[in-house]
């Protein structure tokens, strides 16, 4: 499972790795406090990531400003 709103290069593109097991769905979950789980099905390993997505606050924050000193004079 992916979030498209990361670049293909950031880290943080890969959500969850997914596989089909007997018994569901085994989830390794790469974003989030848990970490592995297993699901009964497609939609609800996709849901949960979903939900998952929309709990996560931004990581974005305002830009730290740098402190802005006149030039030196010379005389």
């Amino acid at each position: 499972m992916c979030d498209r709103r990361m670049r293909a290069s950031d880290a943080e593109f890969v959500v969850a790795y997914i596989e089909r097991v007997d018994e569901g769905f085994d989830v390794v979950w790469m974003r989030g406090p848990r970490r592995r789980s297993r699901l009964r099905t497609l939609e609800e390993c996709l849901r949960r990531g979903s939900e998952l997505l929309s709990q996560e606050r931004s990581r974005s924050r305002r830009p730290v400003p740098i402190p802005h000193f006149p030039p030196v004079r010379t005389s």
